[in-house]
């Protein structure tokens, strides 16, 4: 294969080589040159990929995520009925605030069970972006009230 630069007139040949460009780029480099107008800006593949990459491409999504992280005083969720001795993770099966469906036993998983008393919980979509205009306070109660249910 043949990795080259449309801004140099040089050209480099390797027996195979790794991509790892962001999503977005790889997005935009199969689009349909009618949807893109600006191609020769984009990444070009010669030969083109293979369907089955350009399918995973087009199909796999991204957004916006953000963490959420609490310190408590001691980690009243390391019971059996909440967290099971190996776990370092347990869902919100409540219904109130789905938007955090997941918690991470921080701490435990540094350090296991005296580890320190750290929660992790993650927000995705259009609830992460509400969150971000929300106080560190009221996110806190936010998340509070759905560990308390």
């Amino acid at each position: 294969c043949c990795v080259s630069s449309r801004s140099k007139d040089e050209k480099y040949k390797f027996d195979f080589t790794v991509c790892t460009l962001p999503l977005g780029v790889l997005k935009e480099s199969i689009s349909k040159p009618e949807q893109n107008s600006s191609s020769k800006n984009k990444v070009e593949f010669v030969p083109a990929l293979p369907h089955p990459k350009i399918d995973a491409i087009e199909n796999v999504g991204f957004g916006l995520l953000n963490k959420v992280y609490l310190q408590f005083s001691h980690a009243f969720w390391r019971v059996p009925s909440i967290l099971e001795k190996d776990q370092t993770l347990f869902g919100n099966a409540t219904g109130l605030n789905p938007h955090h469906y997941m918690f991470f036993d921080i701490g435990k998983s540094l350090r296991g069970n005296g580890g320190p008393p750290i929660l992790m919980t993650l927000i995705s979509g259009q609830e992460a972006a509400e969150s971000e205009q929300m106080t560190d306070a009221n996110l806190t109660r936010d998340v509070i009230a759905t560990i308390r249910r």
